[in-house]
Formats: structure tokens, C-alpha cells, sequence
């Protein structure tokens, strides 16, 4: 029988060992979008430059294998997102009042177990990417509509099977709701603006290492610096903010509620030129910030639970 794309499930489970899919621990479930597709596993292609008779040549080969994965979810707290964002910003959630963790060094992997097919052992089909790490999250965020996440997801080995992950699913509490539009709530240097909508992102450039002897990927590694930014589009009522070009404060965003959110602070952010933009609803003005190192926090990007 041909897969149904309604019946596709992923879940995920932090790995102890990067690149080794655990056999203990927590496996949780990635509540998708209905339009959701599975990893994709790429191979590089190393062209063949040889001519041969009759102005023939031969075909490429193939290089090495790795997986990518452009995941989009509605925006929500929960195990699942702090495993995510811990991955993608290289840091670890710790402390109390609040917990919180910042953009850092430590890097962490986590495997994708992607069920095509359900069965009894034999018959069913699934994906298990290990080796996965994120490497950009963003969120978006417009008035009268739900708030969505985005990971851009790389992975280095991929096996398939014909049985499940022994792991149960560990399904998405009731209590982890959707974040809409008004559980969003903006602060930015003391300005009392009305938003429109919300813009967040951060990444880290990050690639598969290649080495002599294997043909998957063996590790990712992560090159240049963390870039962070975030957009706000406001209702123009005058012009204070534009006062603030170029200045660099402090820009946080809360987003969800006590138990299933989070606050996202930009220590030190730079604020670009404003801009006006026309929209049906009135005349709105663009912030542009991008995050700079700040000396206090010892990072550019904090992010505490609610």
C-alpha cells in the first residue's frame, strides 16, 4: 500500500554520544505541521572530468551523504523546543528563577526517528537520522494569527529500518498550547509602541566534516560567528524611535505563558535605521536589530523559561 502523508510521525531523542541514536532516555514527539516533509538526505556529486570517444564523458560519482531537514512548527514550549533551541544557539537550559540559557560553545546532538510506515517488526518503515544539530531557529509572529517556529536542521548518518525505535513516544503535554499573536509581548528601550508583527532569528554557520575512508558525513562543525536579528514592524504614532538609529540597548520579547514560553533578550542590540512601511492597516516603521557581543552577559542572545 502507498504511504499516506497523514499518517507520517517524527520524534527526536537527545543523544549522550554525538552521531550514536541512544537506546535509553526520553524520545519525544515533533508535533508537525500537516505539510511536514521527512528528512532529506543529500550526496554530493564529484563530476567526472574525463572525456572519452565521440565527445562522451563518464557520469559524476557519488560524494558524501548527509541530511538537512527544514522543520516548521507551531510555536509552543515544552521538552521538545528546549532540546531544539539548545542545539541551535549552543547552550544548555540551567538554574532556577529563571532557567535560562545563552548562546554559548557547548554543542549538542540529537537524532530524528522518522516513521514512514507503522507495522509490527518487519513491516514498517522508518528513517533514524543521528548526528542532527541545528543550526538556525526562527520565529515569526503577526498580529491575528498563531506564532511558528523554524529549524534548519543538518545530520550526518542516516539508517533504515524496518522496525520502530524500542523508545516510547513521549507525546506533547496538553498544557503546551500554540503561542497566538496576543502571547507575544515586546520591550524595547522603553518605547511604548504598538507591534504588528515580529521577526527573530538566529544561526550559526555550520556544515558536515568529510574525511578520507567514509562516505556519511562524520561530524558537523560550526565556522564564523552566531548571527542574531530581529525585526519589529510598529504603528507609526511618531517619531521617538527614530532617535534610537544606531544606538545599542537591550531588545526582549516574552512570548507564551508561565510553564509553556519563553523570554528572548538580545543584551546588546544595535539598532539600524527605521523605516516606514505602508500596510492596508496604517503606516507602520521597521526596526532592524542585530545582535552584538555584550560584556555583561558574556553572549549576545539569553533565553529564560517562563
Amino acid at each position: 500500500m502507498p504511504i499516506n502523508t497523514a499518517d507520517l510521525l517524527f520524534s527526536a531523542i537527545k543523544e549522550t554520544v554525538a552521531g550514536t541514536t541512544p537506546t535509553t532516555g526520553t524520545r519525544l514527539e515533533i508535533p508537525v505541521k500537516t505539510d511536514q516533509a521527512p528528512p532529506v538526505r543529500t550526496t554530493a556529486q564529484i563530476e567526472d572530468e574525463t572525456k572519452r570517444p565521440n565527445r562522451e564523458g563518464n557520469a559524476a560519482a557519488s560524494g558524501h551523504a548527509m541530511t538537512e531537514w527544514d522543520l516548521s512548527m507551531a510555536s509552543r514550549g515544552g521538552a521538545l523546543m528546549d532540546l531544539l533551541i539548545e542545539s541551535a544557539i549552543s547552550g544548555t537550559f540551567a538554574g532556577t528563577s529563571p532557567v535560562k540559557a545563552q548562546g554559548g560553545t557547548v554543542d549538542s546532538t540529537f537524532t530524528v526517528v522518522s516513521v514512514l510506515k507503522s507495522g509490527t517488526s518487519g513491516n514498517a518503515l522508518v528513517y533514524e537520522d543521528a548526528g542532527c544539530m541545528a543550526r538556525s531557529w526562527s520565529i515569526t509572529a503577526t498580529a491575528k494569527e498563531g506564532a511558528e517556529v523554524q529549524f534548519g536542521i543538518l545530520g550526518t548518518k542516516r539508517t533504515e529500518k524496518t522496525s520502530d525505535n524500542s523508545l516510547t513516544v513521549t507525546k506533547t503535554p496538553a498544557n503546551a498550547v500554540r503561542h497566538l499573536y496576543s502571547d507575544v509581548s515586546v520591550t524595547v528601550a522603553g518605547q511604548t509602541l504598538a507591534y504588528s508583527s515580529l521577526e527573530f532569528a538566529t544561526e550559526q554557520e555550520r556544515d558536515v566534516r568529510v574525511v578520507l575512508g567514509q562516505i556519511s558525513a562524520s561530524d558537523i562543525y560550526t565556522t564564523g560567528k552566531r548571527k542574531t536579528t530581529l525585526t519589529l514592524k510598529a504603528y507609526r504614532e511618531s517619531f521617538a524611535v527614530n532617535a534610537l538609529a544606531n544606538a545599542v540597548m537591550s531588545v526582549s520579547f516574552t512570548i507564551g505563558t508561565t510553564g509553556n514560553g519563553y523570554k528572548v533578550t538580545i543584551p546588546a542590540a544595535k539598532l539600524m535605521t527605521p523605516t516606514d512601511e505602508l500596510d492596508a492597516s496604517g503606516l507602520l516603521v521597521a526596526l532592524e536589530f542585530e545582535a552584538s557581543y555584550d560584556t555583561v552577559t558574556d553572549t549576545g542572545l539569553v533565553i529564560e523559561k517562563l
